[in-house]
């Protein structure tokens, strides 16, 4: 498919975005990512479900591909989700949230992985990514929980936050069915002694060790 196509693709599914506040409890977490290996051209994705009361995975699962569509940005979701639903269709558990290692509107047509995925699964889901795709901000302050707005010219597109002290911020971006304040609270709730929320860094802990133990 070409790109054009999948730009129309894109802004089309995004009118069926939900922003809006999360004022739920929630406990169980879903987590995606994936890993690749360009020298078996494979990607490998996970789903894990994290228990926030448990402060534990208590499922995982993976799914392993070959590479089919080329690494261009902005067209991330078309290179990851089916593989990455592979993985999230094997989940028994329920889960309340959706965290990505990646972004949801924060993106030049504001439909993101998170977005793309959390639209798939109607479910609200949260965009978490190490870098920013686009947008400009103010550097958060050097504290836990500091965080500023992320803006594409005018408009709110996300947030940049402070997880730990004297270490860079991460960029936080809703998917769908949650807003920009609620994402930030969630994150903050799941992010302990690391920079990363929990849920996502033990997704990526998973996701290098299944391509570990795949090139065995």
């Amino acid at each position: 498919m070409e790109l054009k196509n999948l730009i129309e693709l894109q802004n089309a599914l995004k009118e069926k975005i939900i922003l809006k506040p999360f004022d739920k409890n929630f406990s169980s977490i879903l987590a995606v990512d994936s890993s690749y290996s360009k020298m078996l051209d494979k990607i490998f994705s996970v789903a894990i479900v994290y228990n926030n009361i448990e402060k534990c995975v208590i499922e995982k699962h993976y799914s392993v591909e070959k590479v089919n569509f080329p690494y261009i940005p902005g067209f991330l979701s078309f290179r990851e989700i089916d593989n990455t639903l592979n993985a999230v269709n094997k989940v028994k558990e329920p889960y309340d949230i959706i965290i990505v290692d990646g972004q949801g509107i924060a993106h030049p047509r504001n439909f993101g992985f998170a977005s793309h995925l959390g639209v798939t699964l109607n479910k609200p889901t949260i965009g978490c990514a190490k870098s920013r795709l686009i947008g400009e901000y103010n550097e958060p302050e050097n504290f836990k929980g500091a965080f500023s707005y992320l803006y594409d010219n005018s408009k709110k597109i996300g947030a940049v936050l402070r997880t730990k002290k004297n270490i860079k911020p991460i960029f936080i971006s809703p998917g769908h069915m949650i807003d920009i304040d609620s994402s930030v609270k969630i994150i903050l709730k799941l992010t302990e002694k690391f920079k990363l929320p929990e849920p996502i860094r033990s997704a990526h802990i998973f996701a290098e060790e299944v391509k570990r133990t795949w090139k065995k």
